[in-house]
């Protein structure tokens, strides 16, 4: 028994040595991210983007809305066969708007995600850099309340080390 104790001492008081050399940062992810000058002139591109679709879809609203006005006035006027194809002609014209704004939604979702994927990948290059160059053994993201406490005397905030200022 004595020897069990003393060799879980011994254990205990090697580990120390070893976990104080350990070091350890912390930042927030999502503030590094929108601290990059990139993030923000991905944003403006993507509003852009936005911009130029919703004019176009705008567009053929106001066009399917004159067609449609144009078609009710003179819907008493028409034969049975013209006003017919006349309303297959809107509903097709309206089926395509549709299908214009949900396409128009996926591919501002993949442009998002697209310009949000360069900028991660930047950002983990950029702790990648700051870990080796400063020695941290692990660096922790505190969003979302991942982390609500670390003792300032365990781990250092690296944000500003992550900063375009302190990059080489």
């Amino acid at each position: 028994m004595k020897r069990l104790t003393f060799l879980l001492i011994l254990l205990a008081t090697l580990s120390i040595p070893a976990s104080a050399q350990m070091k350890v940062g912390y930042f927030s992810y999502d503030a590094a991210i929108k601290a990059m000058p990139e993030y923000q002139a991905s944003l403006d591109t993507l509003q852009t983007i936005r911009s130029q679709y919703e004019n176009e879809a705008r567009r053929a609203e106001e066009e399917f809305n004159t067609k449609y006005e144009e078609f009710l006035d003179s819907y008493d006027r028409l034969a049975t066969s013209i006003r017919r194809k006349r309303q297959t002609e809107m509903q097709q014209l309206l089926e395509s708007n549709v299908k214009f704004r949900e396409e128009t939604r996926r591919l501002i979702q993949q442009a998002e995600e697209k310009a949000m994927t360069s900028l991660r990948m930047k950002l983990n290059e950029k702790v990648r850099l700051v870990a080796q160059k400063h020695g941290f053994s692990l660096i922790l993201n505190t969003d979302d309340n991942a982390c609500p406490y670390i003792d300032p005397m365990l781990g250092e905030d690296i944000s500003a080390l992550l900063s375009e200022k302190a990059m080489p």
